[in-house]
């Protein structure tokens, strides 16, 4: 009898453990795909009163932070700042998350840009992640029209940002001229090398560019440069380099603002540089 228990008391703890396992596996993925999981505020903050808009829209838009949807049903964290005029053209900064993020992952891998962006006079958002590959491409770029028919924009200075596989994204978008025009590019940690980019045209409308890359990015080594020069040659620039005060570099004596920071970061870690990123932007 007492053999027998014990038996029965051993399948009830491998049971136990079994189904604690699946619910354990089950959380992972959950927590892993969704947003649902991420307990911590989104960190907006006000825009100081020397860069709050002064141009205004016809309408009253959408005012706070929501998430809106492109017409592909693609995700879009939008974060204004705390003191938002919902009927003033705030700039623009749309981010494309590196693989696999969801909108509330991104905005936390981007440590720290929303809230120096909204101090900035900067409507910041965030889209969710879709694999790279040529049909996507115009689905992400919805992002820009999707943002200016929702919110108060002003078209005319929109940025683009990203990092890794956002970076590659953002990066074609842009080279392509997909979808609503940008005024700056801002890539991190990019995938396209100068083999990719002699199938690409040169951009013709005249977005400033910012690339961050770093020497120790074991996946896309040196990528970082080979869009500085293409970038720089197609637009009838020499590829030489004056150092700035903040450790980047400028291509000298070009129409096009194009800058160079390189960093010693893994290619998985966002660079962290911020502030470089939003002096740039003013």
């Amino acid at each position: 009898m007492s053999t027998f228990i014990k038996r029965y008391q051993i399948i009830i703890y491998c049971s136990l453990v079994f189904t604690l396992w699946i619910l354990i596996s089950f959380s992972f993925i959950f927590c892993s795909f969704t947003d649902y999981c991420i307990i911590k505020k989104i960190d907006n903050s006000i825009t100081l009163q020397e860069h709050i808009p002064k141009l205004t829209c016809d309408n009253i838009m959408a005012q706070g932070i929501k998430n809106i949807y492109t017409k592909s049903k693609l995700k879009v964290l939008v974060i204004p700042p705390k003191n938002h005029f919902a009927d003033k053209k705030y700039s623009a900064i749309i981010v494309l998350p590196p693989a696999g993020k969801t909108v509330r992952k991104s905005e936390g891998f981007y440590e720290g840009l929303t809230s120096l962006a909204n101090n900035s006079g900067f409507i910041i958002a965030y889209s969710d992640y879709l694999p790279l590959n040529e049909t996507n491409l115009s689905k992400i770029s919805e992002v820009k029209n999707t943002l200016s028919e929702n919110y108060c924009i002003n078209k005319n200075d929109i940025t683009m940002l990203g990092h890794s596989d956002g970076a590659t994204n953002a990066a074609i978008i842009s080279y392509r001229d997909i979808g609503i025009k940008i005024k700056n590019l801002i890539i991190s940690a990019n995938g396209i090398n100068k083999k990719a980019l002699e199938s690409e045209i040169c951009p013709k409308k005249f977005f400033s560019l910012m690339i961050l890359h770093s020497v120790n990015d074991a996946f896309f080594r040196d990528f970082g440069r080979d869009n500085i020069e293409w970038i720089s040659l197609c637009s009838n620039c020499k590829n030489t380099y004056e150092k700035l005060d903040n450790g980047c570099m400028k291509i000298k004596d070009c129409d096009r603002k194009i800058v160079y920071c390189e960093g010693k970061e893994s290619h998985n870690e966002w660079p962290k540089r911020n502030n470089i990123i939003i002096d740039f932007l003013k």
